[in-house]
């Protein structure tokens, strides 16, 4: 039976939570509009200050050295208002749903996607066009999203993928067939660094997780052993351990 003071408690932690729930919503909308900010800032920099002097000279061109330094700079270069738009929008929806399974991810994600989609871009183009734009990033968030529950294998992440992949499969699909789409070397190079981050972030968690939340692993789950006076205090065991998890 629960004491008062066991009532206290318990209150007390939901409120705690509550706070660090909205803290980190906060913290999200702000890299969100930081993001934003640096699309729309640097469009206005470079395409009406300085009439496109960044893309014409430091934007990704396959095999230049001025085009290498562009792995790091593309993302964020725009061509038209239009563009802006779309890349603003995908960020908003993609970022933020991986932001949602942990905000640190968005950071891993991205900078993974947009080295592999740059380098691929640049070692591999059969063109000589220089790339703008966070579509390769897009398409690394994508690719975390429909398959870190593969490499996770949580109730949550799985679902999540599920839901991913039934709402970015056609998309992401169409876009791998060769020529489908301009820059089809960027998509591939930023999907195989979102297969790869989620895979580098699965395994992380992995080794912290725990062991009855992984999915088909009955003798992890063999090895959890409870010795509670009633289901009260393994309820708020389980709780307890939760929290620590996520802490980490």
């Amino acid at each position: 039976m629960r004491t008062q003071e066991d009532e206290r408690q318990i209150k007390k932690t939901n409120k705690q939570e509550i706070a660090a729930l909205r803290a980190e919503l906060v913290l999200q909308a702000k890299i969100m509009a930081s993001m934003l900010g640096i699309f729309w800032g640097t469009y206005l920099v470079n395409n009406v200050w300085l009439d496109n002097w960044i893309g014409q000279n430091l934007a990704i061109q396959a095999g230049s050295f001025s085009g290498a330094l562009g792995v790091l700079l593309t993302p964020f270069l725009h061509v038209s208002p239009w563009h802006v738009v779309s890349s603003s929008a995908a960020l908003l929806f993609l970022g933020w749903w991986v932001m949602l399974r942990d905000t640190r991810d968005f950071f891993v994600v991205h900078i993974m996607a947009m080295l592999s989609s740059g380098a691929l871009l640049w070692a591999f183009d059969d063109t000589s066009m220089r790339w703008f734009g966070w579509g390769g990033v897009a398409f690394g968030m994508a690719g975390y999203l429909m398959t870190s529950g593969i490499f996770e294998r949580r109730w949550g992440s799985i679902i999540s993928s599920v839901i991913a992949i039934a709402l970015l499969g056609g998309l992401v699909s169409s876009a791998l067939v060769p020529g489908a789409v301009m820059g089809y070397t960027g998509v591939l190079g930023g999907l195989l660094g979102g297969v790869a981050s989620a895979a580098f972030l699965g395994k992380r968690r992995k080794k912290i997780a725990d062991p009855i939340d992984l999915v088909g692993s009955p003798m992890k789950q063999a090895e959890v052993k409870f010795d509670f006076g009633d289901e009260d205090d393994a309820i708020s065991h389980l709780q307890a351990q939760s929290r620590a998890i996520r802490s980490r």
